[in-house]
């Protein structure tokens, strides 16, 4: 028997997906309204930073007064980051080009104070999203030192999902986001915002002199993945010395894996491991997804034979499989105790 449609999802989902559209034909009848009829290009930054300036006032004051139905919600949202778009274009094009990190640390700062003034769940996970994006971009400038920006923030997750209110999860998300889509699309797009900001010969001198190695970001993302795993002990009080040796022998390993050999894919492992402890599935699944990703992209990119790559996968499909004995072994054992 054929089941009937979830007709309150089929709406939710056309209401989301029709506010949007509003919003960006919204947004295209007041671009055309600037460069058409007013003609207005790029080189006259001012009226795109007001009329974003604008949209942004009037979609955050209504999204805080709570008196909009879904649509008019989705809506808002969408306004609000249209605006936001037009805003930052202008930013963009009114700083000259060697000072356009500072528009990257502008957009950074406004969107940490609509996170937090904002109380909407999913402009929360937009303005959390851009504003980790444009932190990177905003460090450019400081070489390797932007690399730690990726353990602090990975700490800061967990402690979210840890020990805030359930209200600031979706902020996570949104950190958890941007963290991923930084470290897959890095050698897609890095180069190119480098040379775009016009910094590529600063960013060269400085990658020389900080002292700071990719090698040295693995450990310090292997620190967060032992706190996480400290605490994950510590919740379920496993006084077994055994048990404790072998959680912390696999976690030691993982962490050697990504320092000498799989560059980052602690960050997945760590999201994994948080979205399981704190019963977060759609943060368990993105956790799988990026992992899935990361591996496939590994494998793709090594200069091996098909024979050698075969080698790995099995090699690969060993540890996992010891992986889940392990933890079918250490669930086990937390009931016992």
């Amino acid at each position: 028997m054929q089941k009937k449609p979830n007709t309150s999802l089929v709406l939710e989902i056309f209401t989301i997906v029709s506010g949007w559209i509003s919003a960006f034909f919204l947004v295209l009848f007041i671009g055309g309204f600037l460069v058409l009829t007013l003609r207005i290009d790029q080189n006259q930054p001012l009226p795109f930073i007001f009329m974003g300036a604008v949209m942004m006032f009037f979609a955050i004051k209504a999204i805080m007064d709570k008196k909009q139905n879904n649509y008019q919600e989705n809506f808002l949202v969408a306004l609000s980051v249209a605006g936001q778009a037009l805003f930052v274009f202008g930013i963009f094009n009114l700083l000259p080009k060697d000072a356009k990190t500072y528009a990257f640390f502008i957009v950074s700062v406004l969107n940490i104070f609509l996170t937090i003034y904002v109380k909407e769940k999913s402009h929360r996970f937009f303005t959390s999203f851009f504003a980790t994006m444009a932190l990177f971009y905003s460090i450019v400038p400081f070489g390797n030192l932007m690399l730690l920006t990726t353990p602090l923030l990975c700490f800061f997750v967990v402690r979210i999902f840890l020990f805030a209110k359930e209200k600031y999860n979706i902020v996570g998300y949104g950190i958890v986001v941007a963290l991923l889509l930084n470290i897959f699309s890095i050698s897609l797009t890095f180069g190119y915002l480098i040379s775009t900001i016009g910094l590529k010969n600063f960013y060269d001198a400085s990658m020389d002199h900080f002292f700071i190695k990719p090698w040295m970001i693995n450990l310090a993302l292997g620190g967060v993945f032992l706190y996480l795993v400290f605490k994950i002990i510590n919740f379920y009080k496993i006084k077994s010395i055994k048990t404790k040796t072998l959680i912390y022998g696999m976690a030691m390993f993982f962490i050697a894996l990504s320092t000498a050999y799989l560059k980052s894919i602690i960050i997945p492992l760590i999201i994994i491991t948080l979205g399981f402890f704190v019963k977060e599935r759609a943060l368990l699944i993105i956790g799988i997804l990026s992992l899935i990703t990361f591996l496939s992209r590994y494998y793709y990119q090594l200069d091996k034979t098909l024979l050698e790559k075969s080698y790995i996968l099995f090699l690969s499909g060993i540890i996992m499989i010891a992986f889940y004995l392990a933890v079918k072994k250490l669930k086990r054992g937390a009931k016992d105790a």
